[in-house]
């Protein structure tokens, strides 16, 4: 123990203190105890905190400057990300992006094979240990040299060992003190390490490193490292790791401004560093920055006037602020410097496009696919377009096909269709490999192919709205409208969204719907009266389905001849059923008894059979003999314009009362009668493969009657095109069962199937010819409504009211004015070619 001299209080020295000397010394006994307690208190033990599936992600960057080797500098980016397996191991992964370095004044960048080569991974567990590799011992050094934790609690001034055996470095880390990086109160800890081996009186290699942990989360935030190697091979070894995201910090803004900061930092330590500039630029970008993301592009074009990729990314630039012309100068630029650059033959199409040179948009989407014509599958969807702008629709069809067939974001198990509008613009009705519709995960716009605000809007509107045309006046409408919810100016929330999609559009969406949150409370008290089934069913529409099916069943039993309530009721057991299938059925059976003219009630029981594989009777109720199809009343309309009502006179929000009434509507009705008719053609397919001639024809007949019946008194558009394209489908099978029956010398009834052959041909031709006319008005009216329902309402609220106005009159309606009108658009086109 070291010597201290400690000076006593005068008051201890005097022998005539009232305060005795042995009191004095138990006082200070009771400091340094306590003292020692709480330093003992301030003792913590960093460990990594995570759950399964939870995930550290990391940006590094290092750049080495050395003389004594070829190589006088290099550079190299990575991502490092931990993944949590359980809630004690992780995996440790570090994937290379760019490696470069200098030779004699040239640079040079290693290839994708280079860069694999160097990536590694491993397994940790919460105190940092390495486990589950061939070189665990080595693995362990180059994680402690990287993430290091003490093996036992540490308090302020404490410092444990080191040692890395394959480097020749020992030494010690200590636990300096707590201080803020990114916001966080983190425990700092700082590595000295040296080598035996000495170059004069300093070490020949030495390590000195400082990390930033957040002890609350469980991570390290900030780590920056200097290895020096000194002798004939020089070397300043500089290292620095940021967190990007964890599990509790996902603001995606202020990470790319602390990476900004740090890019700055390189900069001015490396003025001439192309790559450097190249990621600032890159980095601004995603903030919304295009002006001093422009601006880093143009320093490194002063020097480098010849880098194409640096054209290359100009041009995206360019044309995501809406200079597409200036964006072209580049693009042509990039591909006359680099014949290789499809990247920038794809800008410079999407340029051309912007531009209206659909010439020249179909040159360099043929440029850009090369000999192959396979890939980028997305110069096949420009491609497309342009053709079809002029006017080469069949040429068109064909390189949108191959877009959807190389697509690998396209699902190819339903039938993806191609819809050209009377602008000649192109519509793909598909269907998107990843479920769900919520856009935070299935959308990836950048802020190089689009306009900022355009795109923010596209994004917040669903994916399909992109076919919309939205105009620049419904644009600054809707921003203004969306960022006075969101709480901030139009450019922040740009800029926010840019940086993270999923957080800002997760604040939007909830800040709208508060405008658009029903009053359950009193919906509730509403509901509790004795109503008229269409104000009930209104009302039950609008309340949670657990609280509405409470009230049906004690509906069912008060008003046990209503037919209506035990038709809800079975439709709220469908929502189960494997749990709940007899007892839906049985509502069904009740309901078709108390209103026997009404097929609804028929297709639901049907339905139900189908969902309880009882195939039977789900084809003896819908035989046609059974089931009076002179009503098939769902009570759409009605029970909407009670919605209405009901919403009027709570004061709901009026901006949007017309379309929550509308589009509250439940859609089971439609759903069933799209599968019932789906599950009929599949039945006569499946006999058609068993060569069970007569029974598949029955099938195919069955269905075939009912689409006329179902599109005659079919309340709701999606129900009509369903019959329209079960049709279709069951009169394909039909011909094929009568084709094959024809020409199989086994079947007696041969000559019958080929004498009527001709004419159910002659069907199907007719109905494949009115479906492309249907299908595009169809289209058109999905556009209206998507128009009507999401954009509207805070563009121009009184021209969505009218349109919803329409719907509350009949939704057929509206659909049939489509198809007349583009059937006339089509008589009048054919004239003018035959004139012609």
């Amino acid at each position: 123990m070291p010597n201290v001299e400690i000076q006593m209080p005068s008051q201890i020295q005097n022998p005539k203190s009232k305060l005795p000397l042995f009191t004095s010394i138990s006082v200070l006994i009771i400091i340094f105890a306590a003292t020692a307690a709480f330093a003992q208190e301030e003792k913590i033990l960093p460990r990594w905190k995570w759950h399964k599936g939870d995930t550290f992600k990391y940006q590094l960057h290092g750049d080495v400057v050395a003389t004594g080797g070829p190589a006088e500098r290099s550079l190299v980016t990575s991502t490092i990300t931990i993944r949590a397996r359980d809630d004690k191991l992780a995996l440790f992964a570090n994937t290379y992006a760019e490696i470069r370095w200098q030779e004699k004044g040239v640079w040079y960048q290693a290839t994708r094979e280079g860069l694999e080569s160097h990536c590694g991974s491993f397994i940790i567990d919460t105190a940092g240990k390495v486990s589950g590799t061939s070189n665990d011992a080595g693995k362990q050094q180059e994680f402690d040299a990287l993430m290091p934790l003490p093996a036992k609690p540490a308090s302020q001034g404490s410092f444990w060992t080191v040692n890395l055996p394959d480097a020749k470095l020992h030494g010690t880390c200590e636990f300096t003190g707590y201080g803020k990086r990114a916001g966080r109160n983190c425990a700092i800890l700082k590595m000295e390490l040296a080598s035996s081996e000495r170059v004069g009186k300093l070490p020949a290699r030495e390590l000195k490193a400082t990390y930033y942990f957040d002890v609350e989360e469980g991570c390290f935030v900030h780590i920056e490292r200097r290895i020096k190697t000194r002798g004939d091979k020089r070397k300043d070894e500089r290292l620095i790791i940021e967190l990007l995201s964890s599990p509790k910090c996902q603001s995606a803004v202020e990470k790319e401004r602390v990476i900004i900061d740090n890019l700055k930092g390189r900069l001015k330590r490396h003025p001439d560093d192309p790559s450097i500039m190249r990621q600032l630029a890159d980095h601004y970008a995603r903030l919304g920055k295009l002006e001093d993301a422009l601006g880093m592009l143009d320093r490194i074009l002063k020097s480098w006037p010849e880098d194409a990729k640096t054209h290359t990314r100009k041009g995206e630039l360019l044309l995501a602020s809406g200079d597409a012309a200036a964006a072209l100068e580049h693009f042509n630029c990039a591909y006359k410097l680099d014949k290789g650059a499809t990247r920038a033959l794809l800008g410079a199409a999407r340029a051309s496009q912007s531009l209206q040179k659909y010439d020249d948009c179909a040159r360099y989407a043929r440029l850009a696919l090369g000999e192959d014509e396979k890939q980028p599958y997305q110069a096949h969807y420009l491609l497309g377009a342009a053709l079809a702008k002029m006017k080469k629709r069949k040429a068109a069809e064909k390189a949108l096909q191959r877009y959807i067939e190389l697509n690998p974001n396209i699902d190819k198990t339903q039938k993806p269709i191609v819809v050209f509008t009377r602008d000649n613009d192109v519509n793909l009705v598909v269907r998107r490999t990843t479920p769900g519709v919520d856009i935070e995960k299935r959308l990836k716009y950048t802020p190089e192919e689009l306009a900022e605000g355009r795109e923010l809007i596209r994004a917040l509107v669903k994916e399909e709205s992109v076919r919309l045309r939205l105009t620049q006046e419904e644009i600054a409408v809707l921003l203004e409208y969306i960022a006075q919810a969101y709480g901030k100016k139009a450019p922040e929330m740009i800029a926010d969204f840019l940086a993270d999609r999923e957080k800002t559009y997760g604040k939007v969406k909830a800040t709208l719907g508060r405008e658009s949150k029903l009053p359950r409370e009193k919906l509730g008290k509403l509901a509790a009266a004795d109503n008229p089934p269409v104000t009930t069913e209104a009302l039950l529409s609008m309340l949670e389905p657990g609280e509405a099916l409470k009230r049906l069943e004690a509906l069912v039993i008060s008003h046990p001849q209503v037919a209506r309530y035990h038709y809800l009721l079975g439709r709220y057991y469908m929502s189960n059923p494997k749990k709940f299938g007899k007892k839906a059925m049985k509502r069904f059976e009740l309901a078709a008894g108390f209103d026997k003219g009404n097929a609804l009630y028929h297709y639901a029981l049907a339905y139900a059979s189908l969902k309880m594989h009882d195939q039977a009777r789900m084809l003896n109720e819908l035989a046609t003999e059974k089931v009076d199809m002179k009503k098939l009343e769902s009570e759409r309309v009605p029970v909407a314009r009670e919605r209405l009502r009901i919403l009027s006179q709570l004061d709901f929000a009026r901006r949007i009362r017309k379309v929550t009434a509308w589009t509250l509507d439940d859609q089971f009705a439609p759903k069933i009668v799209k599968e019932l008719l789906d599950a009929i053609v599949a039945i006569a397919e499946g006999f058609r493969k068993d060569d069970l001639y007569y029974w598949g024809v029955e099938m195919g007949k069955l269905a075939y009657l009912l689409t006329f019946e179902l599109e005659k008194h079919a309340s709701s558009a999606v129900m009509r095109m369903s019959a329209r394209s079960a049709r279709e489908s069951a009169l394909s099978v039909i011909v094929g069962l009568y084709a094959d029956a024809g020409a199989d010398p086994g079947e007696p009834n041969r000559k019958k199937y080929e004498s009527e052959l001709p004419s159910w041909r002659e069907k199907l031709a007719k109905v494949e010819k009115e479906s492309l006319v249907y299908l595009r008005a169809y289209v058109e009216f999905l556009k209206r409504c998507e128009r009507a329902f999401q954009i509207l309402p805070y563009s121009e609220p009184s021209e969505a009211d009218r349109f919803v106005d329409r719907l509350l009159k009949g939704e057929i309606q509206v659909l049939t004015e489509e198809v007349d009108r583009i059937k006339k658009q089509e008589s009048r086109r054919r004239g003018k070619q035959n004139t012609e």
